[in-house]
């Protein structure tokens, strides 16, 4: 009995030992590659692409030597200059990014895709920019594994293009504005009322994807709101057809979009947010809690290019939400900061703070508005 105890312990033993040597054959080891080519096609010496006559540019490469056959990503890049630099906190990347992603090593590029990146890069603002000749753009393919790892740029290869003008800005988020008895210091319906002094916008939400044509969309606001005074949320400051109120008496348990509406007002002091959706046409408002009470900056300074500015804040109990006057004489990045804490973004004219972006701004008088609890921004031109 025991010699069957023994063997059968060596076959077990055996059978482990092969289960591990085939578990160690299926997870090869991964290696980083140093280069992987895109090849130039081949009527691309002689040929011109009309982007706005074709669908597709096909690409072709090797793929990336991980070490297996791994499933890559890749997408297509662009660069009028060849240069390929990073974004700074000074200056924009020289290259964009198409947003279609192939994971075969014939890469469609997309002409529309690079057309807008063209007209971006070129910072054309309308058909009077282009001169209808072909013109150069460099592309290369970023590639990857998994969740962006591993990752290699390909060699860039130069094509002729003819592009075409096209408007590639969406629609601003068409926000409300908070206005009435606890904010700014000077009166609501006062001629002289500003952003800022007056009144401030509603904040964007953040990751929401706003109506490209009309900007309607879902906006919020949270704050600290007294007691017995009333306030509207309205689309234009000093028009009140499009307003929002409360039906027939003061208080906020009836919000409807009425120019006949009631002021909005609650009877205990509190922190409250509002949440308006502008295509359901729907605006609520409900008392909020925090496990700790938000942080009260005493200062936030607004930084853009080589200047900077101390911002405003906006007078009210508990104000989070700042403003200030300025003119960008040239396209900068900006960003705002507290000392302790820096807040950025990915968008203009307005937007929500993404961590260690900055905003690329471009030349205008405009009123800033900075709004730290919600960590939303405008640009709000003049």
């Amino acid at each position: 009995m025991k010699k069957i105890n023994i063997l059968t312990s060596i076959l077990v033993a055996t059978a482990l030992l092969t289960a591990c040597e085939d578990d160690r054959d299926s997870n090869p080891t991964i290696q980083e590659p140093t280069t992987f080519v895109l090849n130039t096609p081949a009527n691309a010496t002689y040929n011109v692409y009309d982007l706005n006559q074709s669908k597709n540019i096909e690409l072709t490469c090797t793929q990336p030597d991980y070490g297996y056959p791994a499933v890559v990503t890749y997408t297509v890049q662009a660069d009028l200059t060849d240069k390929w630099t990073d974004e700074t906190e000074t200056a924009d990347a020289s290259y964009l990014t198409l947003p279609s992603i192939s994971t075969s090593a014939k890469v469609d590029a997309n002409t529309q895709e690079l057309n807008k990146a063209i007209v971006k890069l070129a910072g054309w603002t309308s058909e009077n920019d282009y001169d209808g000749e072909p013109m150069s753009v460099f592309v290369r393919l970023y590639a990857h594994i998994g969740d962006k790892g591993y990752p290699i740029h390909s060699n860039s290869i130069e094509l002729k293009v003819i592009p075409y003008y096209m408007d590639i800005s969406d629609a601003v988020p068409a926000t409300y504005y908070l206005l009435g008895d606890f904010i700014g210091e000077v009166p609501w319906g006062n001629p002289t009322m500003a952003a800022g002094t007056a009144y401030f916008p509603m904040s964007l939400v953040k990751g929401y994807a706003y109506d490209a044509n009309t900007g309607k969309g879902e906006f919020t606001y949270t704050g600290y709101i007294p007691a017995d005074k009333g306030f509207k949320v309205v689309a234009t400051p000093g028009a009140w057809d499009d307003q929002w109120g409360n039906a027939d008496s003061e208080g906020f348990t009836n919000l409807v979009n009425d120019k006949n509406s009631q002021n909005i007002k609650v009877n205990a002091a509190g922190w409250y947010t509002l949440h308006l959706n502008t295509l359901e046409n729907k605006l609520t408002m409900k008392a909020t809690t925090f496990e700790t009470q938000p942080t009260e900056y005493d200062a936030v300074t607004l930084i853009y290019g080589s200047e900077s500015v101390n911002m405003t804040k906006v007078t009210m109990e508990h104000s989070h939400v700042w403003y200030a006057d300025i003119t960008i004489a040239a396209s900068c990045k900006a960003k705002f900061t507290s000392g302790d804490k820096t807040w950025g973004g990915e968008v203009f004219p307005f937007g929500s703070f993404v961590d260690g972006a900055t905003i690329s701004c471009k030349p205008g008088d405009y009123t800033v508005l900075f709004n730290e609890l919600d960590e939303c921004y405008y640009f709000k031109a003049k």
